[in-house]
């Protein structure tokens, strides 16, 4: 959304939004809060407001059905957050989090006015959450949920390691309490996504996201953009009907960080009823080849090499799985499917040294990796002739023809030792 969209939204909300100002036989507007379906919690530091919502585990989230939480996928939590030392929690010791603030570029002066969490209790999911009717309610709502927050051993959120969990931790510090969120291991599914699905997403924002990746479409929902003036509005009115679509933007985000984590594990559980792309192979091996667990990369490559695939496609993964061969020292593996990318694949100079590395290096036939050196170089040749210099084989040009030098004083010596 570009800068004229949201000044446009923001007109048409005003238009929507805009009403006489209330003459002074208008009824009072209720301070019990009841409209919002919130009531009041006090504790030694003062009081603040709290809601919560139970979702049943029949509830759909898109094509997510909150009771299907795949549990016995949580093993692969560690892929999911590219961690090898990730110890998977049971289900109901994840915490699910967001923030909605008073201002969007951080700094000392923003706060969190309502602080969502949500956790599963069996197969129902709670959304609990904590909102500051004002300023001087902040030491007791960063309290209560600080009091909840330390019994969970794994945050999801999304961009909340740069954003919702510094905030959190800083305005404890003012308030001189202590975060329990610096000790709690934490996923960020902004990263996640990025990793898994991050090329063919036209952005990552959490409404692109859970709409093409979880199927769910919000509608009618305020902008997260528009959440800070809509809560000084409410400051300034104390109208709680103008808090409701925040409520449930920030419930709607909750429940997606379920629907996502879901999706993501489902992805390397059954990658191939989830990968729908060449692409989306590739960023899940990439994970595993990140993780050093190169024999599950390379295990990844070659089911969809064996699978009804295009040439072409299955010459992109035979090059990554023999590089993955090669981190496993399964020299022959490699070899052969180097080979069989040169002979059934357009030009790459990349299989010709990786093989001819493979002659000079393990099978000690110089004359072999010659051929292979001389090979790639007249390819090359015909390229440049075609197109001239072609600035991305340079490189490859280069490595070649030092090949080519080693190896021909390499037979010469050998010649002249016999």
């Amino acid at each position: 959304m570009d800068i004229k969209e949201k000044l446009r939204l923001i007109d048409t909300l005003r238009q929507r939004g805009a009403s006489p100002a209330p003459q002074p036989s208008e009824p009072v507007l209720p301070t019990d809060h009841t409209g919002m379906g919130a009531r009041r919690v006090e504790n030694k530091y003062g009081a603040f407001l709290y809601l919560e919502k139970d979702f049943p585990g029949t509830h759909c989230h898109g094509r997510t059905m909150l009771g299907s939480f795949p549990e016995r996928a949580l093993q692969l939590l560690s892929l999911v957050a590219k961690e090898s030392g990730l110890r998977s929690p049971e289900a109901g010791k994840i915490l699910f989090i967001d923030t909605e603030t008073t201002g969007l570029s951080g700094g000392s002066g923003t706060c969190a006015f309502l602080v969502g969490i949500g956790y599963f209790q069996g197969k129902t999911f709670r959304v609990a959450q904590y909102f500051m009717d004002d300023f001087n309610q902040e030491a007791p709502l960063l309290a209560e949920l600080n009091d909840v927050a330390q019994h969970f051993e794994l945050l999801v959120s999304y961009n909340g390691k740069s954003f919702d969990i510094p905030l959190l931790n800083t305005r404890n510090v003012l308030h001189r309490m202590k975060s329990p969120f610096s000790r709690i291991r934490h996923l960020d599914l902004l990263h996640t996504v990025r990793r898994l699905w991050g090329h063919r997403l036209s952005e990552c924002s959490l409404t692109t996201v859970e709409c093409e990746i979880a199927g769910f479409k919000r509608g009618d929902d305020v902008p997260g953009f528009l959440v800070p003036s809509i809560y000084f509005r409410y400051l300034r009115d104390r109208d709680d009907r103008f808090l409701s679509p925040v409520l449930r933007h920030n419930r709607l985000d909750i429940v997606s960080l379920v629907a996502i984590v879901t999706r993501a594990l489902q992805q390397f559980e059954s990658p191939q009823d989830e990968c729908t792309s060449p692409e989306d192979v590739v960023a899940l091996a990439k994970c595993y080849e990140t993780m050093q667990r190169y024999d599950e990369a390379v295990s990844l490559y070659e089911k969809f090499l064996d699978g009804p695939a295009s040439m072409e496609i299955k010459n992109r993964l035979a090059l990554r799985a023999a590089f993955g061969y090669k981190k496993l020292r399964e020299w022959e593996r490699a070899a052969q499917l180097w080979q069989d990318y040169i002979s059934s694949a357009p030009y790459h100079p990349l299989p010709f040294i990786e093989l001819a590395k493979h002659y000079e290096h393990r099978r000690k036939d110089y004359r072999g990796a010659l051929e292979l050196v001389d090979k790639a170089l007249a390819e090359i040749s015909i390229l440049e002739s075609l197109n001239g210099k072609v600035s991305w084989l340079e490189p490859y040009k280069a490595d070649l023809t030092h090949r080519r030098q080693r190896l021909q004083n390499r037979l010469r010596s050998a010649k002249s030792g016999t």
